[in-house]
């Protein structure tokens, strides 16, 4: 028995003499590829953030934008008119995608098709609603001033609506979080604490069937308070 342990201990330690190099250059080459990506990895999280960051803002400034056109037509001027003063009274970003429209306007690019080449780059529904409404304006000839007055009324109330609903689910959401969060740290506690007493659950397989399904448990406790907590206005 005690040849068995000194032939065992002689192999694991031949095995460690011979991995240890492979695993050391492995680990370098996986070091030098990570900071190698690194740069450009947080460069693709400050460009998604910043265009998320101007898809907000995009929406928070359109019913302000829909009001300034609206207004505009009420006085007599025409959609481009009112499209020129939204574009030099509005900050950005809303101001530089409405100037955008104006130039390929310029350019000789037909007014519906300019709009739906925004409407096409933003994928934003409240877009696409005001774009339809003034696409069956110019074709109908209804009044542009009360459809667009009506859509930037209706933006507001929705986003004022899915503001109080967000308030009210973060909750749930929170919920969410520890119920993912809790079993795994006080998992994590116990066995720095007492090793003992939670290590026998990894030496058995009955413990890891145990996990298995309480893991699985964790997963659909989370997807459930996820969809009942999502929110769609």
């Amino acid at each position: 028995m005690q040849v068995i342990k000194i032939m065992m201990f002689a192999l694991v330690f031949i095995a460690g003499y011979t991995v240890s190099p492979c695993i050391e250059k492995f680990s370098k080459r996986f070091l030098n590829i990570f900071q190698f990506s690194l740069p450009g990895l947080q460069q693709k999280i400050a460009n998604l953030l910043k265009l998320f960051k101007k898809h907000s803002k995009f929406e928070e400034q359109l019913p302000v934008a829909l009001d300034f056109i609206s207004g505009a037509l009420k006085s007599g001027s025409s959609l481009l008119q009112g499209m020129d003063i939204a574009v030099r009274e509005l900050p950005r970003p809303i101001s530089e995608k409405l100037e955008l429209v104006l130039k390929e306007i310029k350019m000789g690019i037909p007014l519906q098709d300019a709009l739906e080449n925004l409407a096409r780059r933003l994928k934003n529904p409240d877009l696409d609603l005001a774009v339809t409404a003034i696409s069956v304006s110019q074709e109908t000839g209804g009044s542009l001033s009360e459809a667009l007055e009506k859509i930037s009324s209706v933006i507001r109330e929705r986003n004022k609506i899915l503001g109080k609903a967000k308030a009210l689910v973060s909750q749930g959401k929170m919920q969410a979080a520890i119920v993912g969060i809790l079993p795994v740290l006080l998992c994590a506690i116990i066995l720095v604490i007492d090793p003992a007493f939670i290590t026998p659950m990894f030496r058995n397989p009955l413990g890891w069937a145990m996990l298995g399904i309480a893991a699985g448990m964790e997963i659909l406790g989370i997807i459930f308070i996820r969809r009942i907590t999502k929110i769609e206005v």
